[in-house]
């Protein structure tokens, strides 16, 4: 059982993982939504100046200051902007980013794989879907979140949820086929 599961979720990495490459790459709708920023250069120098080191801010204010009369009044009259800032940069296509998503997605597929071990699901179809309707819950709560309550765009969580949902069939697919739930004895 413990090899199937392996086998399966390694499988099932190395799919998800050219799957991404596809996905981000090639598909046109990423290159669509995620446009680059008006005036970006004159903004990053901005940014270098201003932002004193990496982490996650709020605009306006953070949430240290939610009951400040004047945060309340620039958030009533916006912009609102999360911004997620790493001062220090990083290579492009760095091979660590690589290994550390392959090991994500790795991680991921052994968790559903663990999911479908636990199930009684005894059907390929019924293993498929279990890890697929998982997938689309977790799509579901934590880009609506994003969107509800961080003021992202429809169309960045909707493309967030068509990539998570279509690794979680992806996975679905290997890890119904490959791995089995426990055989409970009869009684």
């Amino acid at each position: 059982m413990f090899i199937r599961l392996i086998v399966g979720a390694l499988i099932s990495a190395a799919l998800v993982f050219v799957w991404g490459f596809v996905f981000w790459t090639v598909l046109p709708f990423p290159k669509q939504i995620l446009t680059s920023l008006p005036g970006q250069e004159t903004f990053i120098e901005e940014m270098k100046a201003a932002i004193p080191e990496s982490g996650a801010y709020m605009i306006p204010g953070g949430m240290e200051v939610a009951d400040d009369e004047e945060i309340l009044r620039r958030h009533a009259e916006g912009p609102i902007a999360t911004v997620l800032y790493h001062k220090e940069g990083a290579p492009p296509m760095d091979p660590s980013v690589f290994i550390k998503g392959f090991i994500h997605m790795f991680v991921a597929a052994f968790i559903a794989g663990i999911v479908i071990a636990a199930s009684e699901s005894n059907s390929f179809f019924s293993r498929l879907m279990l890890v697929f309707w998982v997938g689309v819950f977790c799509a579901v709560w934590s880009e609506v979140n994003n969107v509800v309550w961080w003021y992202f765009p429809w169309d960045y969580a909707l493309m967030k949820m068509a990539y998570h949902v279509s690794c979680c069939l992806i996975m679905g697919l290997v890890l119904g086929a490959i791995v089995r739930p426990a055989q409970v004895p009869q009684a």
